[in-house]
């Protein structure tokens, strides 16, 4: 999406009543965020992880979801409803914004429906957003269900790390958990066939749908992350990312338990890391991110080299746009979080990309913690 389109959430909004302010978000998980905790995109008959969300301060919005009063998060399993609608969006896809006026709609005939109202509730949770960015979509796209923030991308990890818009329709499972009856990724310009489908998944049989699922053979669902380069191309890369540091020798490949491979070389000031990340991101419009990054044994960024990045018309980044990163993070280091600036830092026509690449630089201290406990850094 271009500038233009998304200056407006790069102001500074109120925040919205339904939305609990950011410094709740950092620990809304209960846990320190690692790459291990990322799920499988869920189906029906599959469990659906129970995550936890900031509790609204509006007495509404607790009334709508059937929440008590509290400074302590809430987990999807507090919500009263008999089918619960969770919506993975992000205010900087435009499919997200032409599906909004369908979810209100569907928001709207639920309502209206006395078999349906209090059943069935909806939320909205945004990929990599906080709190303004979610007040500014909630005010131009009228939404009336509650939206929340994940700026962290916690819950889009453990969710699968889908393409956005990604609706989940959920339902308890009797057991104190929630069962996927059914999903839907991409924009629906139907609000007729969002109704149909909420009103089956109310009456879908949880026990089929499970022994379905187990039956399943599920494909590879990370062949869409393959490397789009040979491994020669990929060595280059790698080597590329690391040779801010110098002299370079002694590359190796290692497979961490969590983190996964890493390659490890030397270089005259110690030894120095590289990392090559493949992640979907928050759009149905957009490609995923191919990337290498490199930092050292001291905990400081050195390099930054794409793989494959695009923008607006799947144009693919130039070096103009891969120095941006280069020097907003070299030298900088790894335990002081890197914090997003749309208008600063983000690649003209590549903000969702540009806020993939910083999480992935703000995940990176668990990784260095994992290179101290498997004795790789002393």
């Amino acid at each position: 999406m271009k500038k233009s389109k998304t200056a407006k959430y790069f102001v500074a909004a109120a925040v919205v009543a339904i939305i609990a302010a950011a410094t709740v978000i950092p620990s809304i998980m209960g846990q320190d965020w690692r790459e291990d905790k990322t799920g499988s995109l869920p189906g029906p008959g599959n469990a659906l992880w129970n995550f936890s969300l900031p509790t609204p301060g509006d007495e509404a919005t607790l009334n709508y979801l059937g929440l008590p009063k509290s400074e302590a998060p809430f987990r999807l399993t507090d919500i009263k409803a008999d089918l619960l609608l969770v919506e993975i969006i992000s205010v900087y896809c435009v499919s997200c914004h032409g599906m909004a006026p369908y979810m209100n709609k569907l928001y709207d005939m639920i309502e209206s429906d006395a078999d349906l109202r209090g059943r069935v509730k909806m939320i909205a949770v945004g990929a990599g957003n906080n709190v303004n960015e979610l007040a500014a979509f909630r005010r131009e796209k009228v939404v009336q269900f509650p939206l929340f923030p994940d700026e962290n991308f916690e819950v889009h990890a453990m969710a699968g790390d889908p393409r956005t818009p990604f609706l989940i329709f959920a339902r308890p499972d009797g057991a104190g958990g929630l069962t996927v009856v059914d999903t839907h990724l991409g924009l629906m310009r139907d609000e007729k066939k969002l109704y149909e489908s909420t009103r089956a998944a109310l009456i879908a049989d949880l026990t089929a749908l499970a022994a379905k699922a187990r039956e399943i053979k599920k494909a590879d669902e990370k062949a869409d992350l393959k490397l789009p380069v040979t491994d020669e191309e990929l060595q280059s890369k790698v080597e590329k990312a690391l040779s801010p540091a110098g002299s370079i020798s002694d590359i190796k490949r290692v497979e961490l338990p969590v983190s996964g491979e890493i390659f490890i070389a030397s270089s005259q000031s110690g030894k120095v890391f590289a990392r090559v990340i493949a992640r979907r991101i928050p759009c149905n419009d957009c490609h995923n991110v191919f990337f290498v990054y490199s930092f050292d044994e001291k905990g400081k960024f050195i390099g930054f080299e794409p793989v494959y990045l695009s923008k607006l018309g799947n144009k693919p980044w130039d070096e103009s746009d891969a120095e941006i990163f280069r020097q907003r993070v070299a030298g900088r280091q790894i335990e002081r979080p890197l914090l997003f600036d749309p208008k600063a830092d983000a690649v003209t026509s590549a903000t969702i990309t540009s806020m993939v690449i910083f999480n992935t630089f703000n995940r990176t201290k668990y990784v260095l913690d994992e290179l101290r406990e498997e004795g790789y850094i002393k």
